[in-house]
């Protein structure tokens, strides 16, 4: 692949449509398996509390680079914490991608062998996947910028296609009761949709990148959660309009059995699970292929060396190696809890520590936009 662009910097709507990149195919595929259970009919208020708390945090990264204009938070951490404690915080940083990447990797394997391929051993699946992701991380900013750009608008109308046309299955009285909120499954719903809106963590790597003279960034940020949290929205009311919340409950993947249920009378068309599949996959690769580069780019700057791609080499390994440790089915629905709690530890408590700590060191930061 050559570079589409060499290029350092980007705008905050390329930056944003990044973002809306990410995670966006797991949270179609994945989200009401996991939400559903906990907030019953009442995921819709998890996830729009969920894409407001992660806004949120959001919001507080563009701040505290504000205090450091410039720089990532590579460079001005050790000035706060001190190089012990930035040393620990990044490679906690780098776990929370890498553990991420290594479940992804892992469903990605799941789903295709379940779904397409149910005679190929998953490693033959896998590996592939993790050498072209490994391929495009190797690549400079600006072809991994242009190559999200084309892979969201490629796969985000079908996707929301698809959700659209399996409308025709929905039954209101399965949506029931909108009222009162369960708030304890409510709240838990929230926390545990991090990995559906994850991807403004790479805010704290590559807001020195972001020319923010024209647009607000966090007006551009916002757009991506808009975008993520009407996705999960119409996810939920295809899937428990059409199964109920028992239904979902029993179903590892019910978003592909409510688009396989999608009959269109007169039409040659079957399978709709299937171009499901095909539109995400193209998301699970952008999403790690970012998060390759952006891991590689952590310790690119830390050590001071000019080229990410040695990095990228050692990480895909690591990946591969985890993701191959967790086909035992328990051990992989633990991993996916760590990798959640991680995900949320990193972005709702350390990062606003950090902030309210620079605040406390430095008084009044630069306001941003």
């Amino acid at each position: 692949m050559g570079n589409l662009e060499r290029r350092t910097s980007m705008s905050p709507s390329q930056f944003a449509l990044m973002v809306a990149a990410m995670g966006t195919g797991t949270a179609v595929l994945v989200m009401p398996a996991t939400l559903v259970p906990v907030a019953a009919q009442h995921t819709w208020v998890s996830v729009l509390l969920g894409g407001g708390l992660y806004f949120f945090a959001g919001v507080i990264m563009i701040k505290l680079g504000d205090c450091f204009p410039g720089q990532s938070i590579v460079e001005y951490l050790p000035s706060v914490l001190g190089k012990a404690l930035t040393a620990v915080t990044l490679l906690f940083f780098t776990g929370v991608l890498l553990i991420q990447s290594s479940v992804r990797i892992q469903s990605f394997g799941r789903e295709i062998v379940f779904f397409m391929f149910d005679r190929t051993p998953i490693e033959v699946v896998i590996l592939p996947f993790v050498i072209v992701c490994a391929y495009g991380a190797v690549q400079d900013l600006g072809t991994i910028l242009r190559l999200s750009q084309s892979l969201l608008f490629m796969s985000a109308l079908p996707l929301l296609g698809l959700l659209m046309l399996s409308m025709i299955n929905v039954k209101l009285i399965n949506l029931y009761p909108l009222w009162p909120v369960n708030v304890a499954g409510v709240i838990k719903g929230a926390i545990f949709s991090w990995p559906y809106f994850y991807g403004y963590e790479i805010l704290l790597i590559l807001l020195p990148t972001i020319d923010r003279q024209s647009t607000s960034l966090v007006a551009a940020i916002s757009g991506s959660f808009i975008f993520k949290s009407a996705l999960m929205l119409l996810t939920f009311v295809s899937t428990v309009g059409s199964m109920t919340v028992a239904g979902v409950n029993n179903i590892i993947y019910p978003t592909l059995l409510a688009v396989r249920g999608i009959d269109l009378p007169g039409t040659f068309i079957e399978r709709l699970d299937n171009y499901l599949l095909l539109s995400w996959i193209p998301l699970g690769f952008i999403t790690i292929v970012i998060w390759l580069y952006i891991s590689s780019v952590i310790w690119t700057q830390y050590f001071g060396f000019k080229d990410h791609r040695p990095f990228v080499i050692v990480f895909s390994i690591l990946i591969f190696a985890a993701s191959m440790s967790l086909h035992d089915l328990s051990g992989y629905l633990t991993m996916v809890k760590v990798s959640r709690m991680l995900g949320f530890a990193f972005s709702v408590i350390i990062i606003p520590a950090v902030y309210l700590l620079v605040k406390w060191q430095l008084g009044r930061c630069g306001n941003g936009k």
